[in-house]
């Protein structure tokens, strides 16, 4: 019976050290604002377009529907990286999940004078321009608005990864960006789990950001006006 005891009590403190080495890292269900709105550029350049540039910019916004929260929030200790205690690093991501109302065709390539189409990579290279993703604080400001408390805005960004291999760093993160443009190109109704990453922080920060970012605004920029993209 002592054996078994002692067997379970080394059971437990094996559970117990585990949980605590990974006690840095965790997943939150956020209640985000969540939409999808011109930047201030965009805005200015939309109030001054013709009739069916503004179409075009309108396309954009409208090419898909965020489905309602909550939303995933992850946030995973590099743990290959060195540092001092009470400094820890952790790599987070935002997930939201998106339903298409259109399908994305390419058009002309402006590249070329023959009237050539845009190729998937011409295609991705543009997309990776179109969109930037902002968070905001509780009144509706981003951290370009909100310069004294920017340290405390996640950075969502679908272009890059953070944190790959355990490392503080970033790569391109072309994967993400071949994902999107495979959801933007099929067919209407389609839905698709879209990934952020939101940067690297210091662990012991993430409550205090999850309290102070209450919204993500995906902003189609004045890039919409340099691509000739169609929308069937």
């Amino acid at each position: 019976m002592k054996k078994i005891f002692m067997s379970v009590l080394a059971i437990a403190a094996v559970l117990f050290f585990t949980n605590c080495s990974n006690g840095s890292s965790g997943t939150a269900m956020l209640d985000l604002d969540v939409r999808v709105c011109p930047n201030k550029d965009a805005q200015a350049w939309y109030d001054r377009s013709k009739p069916d540039e503004k179409q075009r910019y309108d396309d954009f916004c409208n090419l898909f529907t965020v489905l309602p929260g909550p939303y995933e929030f992850t946030w995973e200790e590099l743990k290959n990286q060195d540092g001092s205690a009470g400094y820890e690093q952790c790599a987070t991501k935002l997930k939201i999940r998106l339903r298409l109302n259109k399908t994305l065709k390419p058009g002309i390539d402006n590249g070329y004078a023959d009237g050539r189409l845009m190729t998937e990579e011409r295609m991705m290279e543009a997309l990776q321009r179109v969109y930037d993703f902002q968070m905001v604080n509780s009144e509706g400001k981003t951290s370009m608005e909100d310069g004294d408390n920017i340290s405390l805005f996640f950075r969502p960004d679908l272009n890059n990864k953070w944190g790959a291999d355990g490392k503080i760093g970033a790569s391109e993160n072309k994967d993400a960006v071949l994902d999107f443009y495979h959801f933007l190109t099929s067919e209407p109704g389609t839905e698709f789990d879209l990934v952020l990453d939101c940067g690297i922080q210091q662990c012991k920060r993430i409550e205090d950001m999850i309290e102070f970012n209450k919204g993500l605004y995906i902003q189609p920029g004045t890039d919409v006006w340099r691509s000739n993209f169609k929308f069937e």
